[in-house]
């Protein structure tokens, strides 16, 4: 398998490719989506302000990350914890077992962050899927695509209570499920992320799946499970409707990115220096008298 790294700068996402001796940069798919416009976007801005929006959505994309990361941690058999800051529920020592029992402990320290990942919870056990994947990098050389897919999910034939009032109902089959957190998911929109991970996903692994799933964790329903609504997308809909579009937005990012490349400064995780001082220095010595 080729070697797949994301680089990740600011608000730029490129996958770097080691394949067969070749080195390929390819842009995410989430990145060619952002020459979508986006009225109701600008509206927001226009109402708060570009400030505060900036602040907003920094902080959104933030407890997304620390929500995806979590779930990651415990799909792959570690635990998450909730361990507020202002009121600490474990010891130093008892997280320093946890890791040594389980590998890896995530911690939150939000009721907030803690409740999304106990809807994850409660979708899972109804689901009680096979875990086929996590964080998955996948990608298209030729078109220049890449992205990571949340989970890989194999799922049994039912009605599940995970979509508000009325239950979801899936074939057996194997889905391509991503979580969403942010207040409101584009139902439309959405789709356009989720075809290009698909067609990715059967290529390489040779599969053929029967749909796409979106988790919204921070859902207005009050039915099935409080918070959270799972949407669906069939794999027919996904090939015939949603890829053909996505290829048309893509051409529009390509049309002027097609030279794009990665900026790739590496940040250091910790930065010391030895400052040098005199023996004596009178105004080290004024500021401690």
């Amino acid at each position: 398998m080729p070697d797949i790294t994301l680089i990740e700068y600011f608000d730029d996402h490129f996958y770097k490719i080691e394949h067969e001796g070749n080195t390929y940069y390819c842009p995410s798919v989430t990145t060619k989506l952002g020459v979508i416009d986006k009225p109701f976007l600008a509206k927001w801005r226009g109402d708060i302000g570009n400030r505060e929006a900036d602040m907003r959505s920094y902080e959104a994309a933030n407890k997304g990350k620390r929500i995806h990361w979590a779930w990651e941690v415990i799909l792959k058999g570690g635990v998450c914890i909730y361990d507020a800051w202002h009121h600490p529920t474990y010891s130093a020592e008892q997280i320093a077992q946890l890791k040594q029992e389980y590998g890896e402990v995530a911690i939150l320290r939000t009721q907030e962050e803690m409740l999304h990942i106990k809807r994850l919870e409660d979708q899972h056990k109804i689901l009680n899927p096979i875990i086929r994947g996590v964080e998955i990098k996948v990608y298209d050389i030729e078109n220049r695509d890449a992205g990571t897919i949340d989970n890989i999910l194999e799922i049994e034939s039912g009605d599940y209570a995970i979509a508000g009032s009325k239950p979801l109902r899936l074939a057996r089959g194997v889905y391509v499920n991503d979580l969403k957190t942010g207040h409101s998911v584009d139902e439309e929109d959405v789709w356009l992320q989720l075809s290009p991970y698909t067609k990715m996903l059967e290529e390489l692994w040779k599969i053929k799946v029967k749909g796409a799933l979106v988790t919204h964790t921070n859902a207005n329903v009050k039915t099935g499970i409080p918070g959270l609504k799972t949407l669906f997308r069939s794999r027919d809909q996904l090939m015939d409707q949603d890829y053909p579009a996505y290829r048309q937005a893509a051409a529009l990012w390509e049309r002027k990115h097609k030279d794009d490349m990665p900026k790739t400064l590496t940040f250091p995780s910790l930065i010391k220096i030895n400052p040098k001082q005199k023996e004596t220095n009178p105004w080290l010595d004024m500021a401690k008298s």
